[in-house]
Order: C-alpha cells, then sequence, then structure tokens
C-alpha cells in the first residue's frame, strides 16, 4: 500500500495520462462529433500505449502482464470519469446554447431524444413544445 502512495509512482503516471488524455479526447470530440468507431478507435490506441508502456518498460514476466492490465483498467476508468465530467460540465455551463431554454437532462445528453424517437411519436413531441401561444385581443 505504501507503494502506491509514493510520488512517482507508475499509477500517478497512469492517472495522470488518462487526465490529460480524457480532456485532450474531448477536445478533440468537441470540434468533431464523434462516431461510435472514432470513439473507440482513440480509446483502444490509449489502451494500447498504456499496456505497451507497461510491458516494454519492464521484462515481459507474467507478473508484469497483470500489473500491465492492471494499469489499463485504471487508465480505462479515470479516462471514461474524466471525459464524462468534462462533456457535462461544458454544455451545462460553457456551451454557447446554454442560455436557450429547454429540458435540463437533453442539455447533457441525447438519451431523452433517443427515448421519445424509439416510439415513432418524436412529431408529437416537437408539435408539443413548439406550440404558438396566441394571444386574442
Amino acid at each position: 500500500m505504501e507503494n502506491l502512495l509514493k510520488v512517482g509512482n507508475s499509477y500517478h503516471e497512469v492517472v495522470l495520462l488518462a487526465i490529460v488524455a480524457g480532456l485532450a479526447s474531448h477536445q478533440g470530440f468537441r470540434k468533431y462529433e464523434p462516431t461510435i468507431s472514432s470513439f473507440l478507435g482513440v480509446f483502444c490506441f490509449l489502451q494500447a500505449i498504456v499496456f505497451l508502456k507497461t510491458i516494454i518498460i519492464s521484462s515481459f514476466a507474467l507478473k508484469n502482464l497483470v500489473s500491465g492490465a492492471l494499469f489499463v483498467a485504471t487508465f480505462d476508468v479515470v479516462y471514461l470519469t474524466v471525459l464524462g465530467l468534462s462533456i457535462v460540465l461544458y454544455r451545462v455551463y460553457f456551451h454557447p446554447l446554454r442560455r436557450f431554454p429547454g429540458p435540463k437532462l437533453s442539455r447533457i445528453s441525447k438519451f431523452v431524444w433517443f427515448y421519445r424517437v424509439r416510439g415513432g411519436h418524436f412529431y408529437k413531441h416537437v408539435e408539443e413544445m413548439h406550440k404558438m401561444v396566441l394571444r386574442e385581443s
């Protein structure tokens, strides 16, 4: 346990790499809307880098393969957490459309849209949201 808390530990390097990679990925995904294949490509590439870094620095013993897998798992958890949090914070506080009214959950993700589209009655929802309030005098 003491080795995990030492500064300069390999776990600290993996966590720092995951934080930087998560923030950099968000910047790239913000500019270019990601597809599932592009996200998985970036994600697998980063996993390979972390795993190969662990294997190349150390010898090819079974113990080092297990520690490499643990490094990759640590990287995955931290990377996905940082990426998710940065996307949510950006969409809620910094997005250019943040001042326009709308459902709060729709600002964060597209799950609400998928839920409404799946039933085939999305047009009713759009009509309901865009009803004009007419003033009669």
